[in-house]
């Protein structure tokens, strides 16, 4: 079976502890039954088969499988920070002010790339 035939199946199956009550019992039966979707969604793996679903349509399965998807990256975002704090915070620098432990977590956490040249060259 192919990977985008699982992600579909795992995306309209019902998990063992996942109970879903009401309206959304409805949705999910619309969305195994649509054959239109089943087609759009051939080749497509993850994330991207939600992207497929209409809002519209399906408005409390988007909501569901957002909270769901949301989850991951957040744990994974806490699970990083947590990972740099120990480094920063190591047995040579345990004495770090939490105000200090802040700036340092801010400095490790960032995407931004300091130009070095040009800040010393406006002093």
């Amino acid at each position: 079976m192919s990977e985008s035939r699982n992600a579909y199946r795992v995306l309209v199956g019902r998990p063992e502890g996942i109970r879903l009550l009401g309206s959304r019992d409805l949705e999910v039966l619309d969305l195994q039954n649509d054959s239109l979707l089943k087609a759009d969604c051939e080749g497509l793996l993850g994330i991207k088969i939600f992207e497929k679903i209409s809002s519209t349509t399906y408005p409390l399965l988007r909501q569901f499988a957002s909270k769901i998807m949301s989850m991951y990256s957040s744990t994974y975002q806490c699970e990083q920070l947590f990972s740099k704090m120990k480094f920063i915070k190591s047995s040579h620098r345990s004495r770090l002010s939490d105000a200090h432990l802040l700036a340092q977590l801010k400095t490790a956490c960032t995407d931004i790339n300091p130009n070095f040249e040009e800040i010393a060259f406006e002093k």
